[in-house]
This record gives C-alpha cells, sequence and structure tokens, in this order.
C-alpha cells in the first residue's frame, strides 16, 4: 500500500522530467541542460519517497515487535 501512496505521489513529477523539451536536449547532446531540467524534479520525487519510506518503517516496527 505504501509503495502505491508513493507511485501516486510521485507520478506529477514526470512531466517534468519526461516531456518533449527534455528529450530533444537529451537526444542532441546537451546533457548539461538536461541534467538542471530534470534535477529538481527527481530530487522532490525521491525526498517524498524517502519521508514516506521512513514513515512505513517506522510504523511497521511499532506494529509488529516489540518493544526492546
Amino acid at each position: 500500500e505504501w509503495i502505491d501512496y508513493a507511485a501516486r505521489v510521485a507520478k506529477p513529477e514526470i512531466q517534468n522530467i519526461t516531456n518533449d523539451k527534455t528529450f530533444k536536449y537529451y537526444n542532441s547532446g546537451k546533457a548539461q541542460l538536461w541534467q538542471e531540467m530534470v534535477t529538481p524534479a527527481v530530487q522532490r520525487s525521491l525526498g517524498e519517497a524517502q519521508r514516506n519510506t521512513a514513515g512505513f518503517l517506522n510504523l511497521w516496527f511499532k506494529t509488529f515487535t516489540e518493544n526492546v
């Protein structure tokens, strides 16, 4: 369930990573421009995924492990 949620949260960012403009820069060898365009969206997506994963793990340990 948490993976599904993380995917739904990340989905809007795909438009900032894969679009005609980024493909054009990537395919024409303008790696620096391409990287500058996609980096912020990738960072946002990865940051959110890290927070969701940490939250899931915290919930899992609280639910399924004894207080040690």
